[in-house]
């Protein structure tokens, strides 16, 4: 199966609005969220309308546009327009108090969904696969991350562990800034961060640099502090979705990057990595029947 085979409703520009977002000026955010929130009537409306709804400048709406990769709003517009099918689920709106069981499961999901879908329309597969030959050089690897994102990290050292990579993980800031200082050439430091902003995890980064290692953040947006101050960045889209759920979300599709690289490990040693899972696999099943046969003491 090649990528061309793969086929998923994408939705690129709201994806980018979005992962914008923590960039953006403050009118600038608003004028993103309004677009967010209500494509259908941002397509049918003009700059000045935009600007009004917003309380902001008609500068700051084509400041946005410009932002975004348009010459202007018109061209965001009509970006926005071709992505608005017919069963369009707005999942940039928070849900109203009460709604029933079946309005949060479908509203959820379909964030879920869209964010599995816009990290996948916003993923640089040359950044990809050089996170994959990063990580798969032969040296350590140090994997960071702090509150959610610090269980991604955790799972990221097992996920690399079963494909025989040399991984650790930190969420403690001080041992974050210990183990950064350890690394060296041949080493590469996992950073990841929602925001892009958390400031132990960017610290980390810099301390692994210093010391020659190479960096790869896997962030919600791009153009933060923490992708700039990486070698490569890979995005893992979310959204701010109802019932304050963004970081139960972004963890989602954060765990799927850390996956998709150990996916592309794996796929570079396919017969080494399956050999070493059946044999784990006959390890396991010897140790549980062990188990099971043993009587229980009381």
């Amino acid at each position: 199966m090649n990528a061309e085979s793969v086929s998923l409703e994408i939705h690129e520009t709201l994806a980018r609005i979005n992962s914008a977002m923590p960039s953006l000026r403050p009118a600038e955010q608003r004028v993103a969220q309004f677009i967010l929130a209500n494509p259908r009537l941002a397509v049918e409306m003009s700059v000045t309308e935009i600007a009004r709804a917003v309380d902001t400048s008609e500068t700051s709406v084509i400041r946005l546009a410009k932002a975004l990769g348009f010459a202007g709003f018109r061209g965001l517009k009509l970006a926005v327009a071709t992505e608005i099918p017919a069963n369009y689920v707005n999942v940039y709106q928070d849900l109203k108090p009460g709604e029933s069981m079946e309005t949060v499961a479908t509203v959820f999901f379909s964030c879920v969904l869209r964010a599995f879908t816009d990290t996948a329309s916003l993923m640089d597969f040359d950044s990809l696969r050089k996170a994959v030959e990063l990580v798969d050089r032969g040296g350590k690897v140090v994997c960071v991350g702090s509150g959610a994102s610090g269980y991604v990290a955790l799972d990221a050292q097992q996920k690399l562990l079963r494909v025989n990579v040399q991984a650790w993980a930190f969420t403690d800031p001080h041992e974050q800034l210990a183990s950064a200082a350890r690394l060296g050439a041949g080493d590469t430091v996992i950073a990841i961060s929602h925001s892009g902003y958390t400031s132990d995890v960017i610290e980390a980064v810099k301390v692994a640099k210093e010391r020659g290692a190479a960096a790869v953040a896997i962030v919600g947006d791009p153009a933060s502090e923490l992708a700039k101050a990486s070698d490569v960045v890979l995005v893992a889209a979310s959204h701010e979705v109802p019932l304050k759920s963004g970081t139960v979300v972004s963890r989602l599709t954060q765990l799927a990057v850390v996956d998709t690289i150990a996916l592309g490990i794996a796929s570079r040693h396919q017969e080494e990595i399956v050999a070493q899972f059946r044999t784990m696999q006959t390890v396991l099943n010897r140790s549980r029947s062990k188990n099971r046969a043993r009587p229980n003491r009381r």
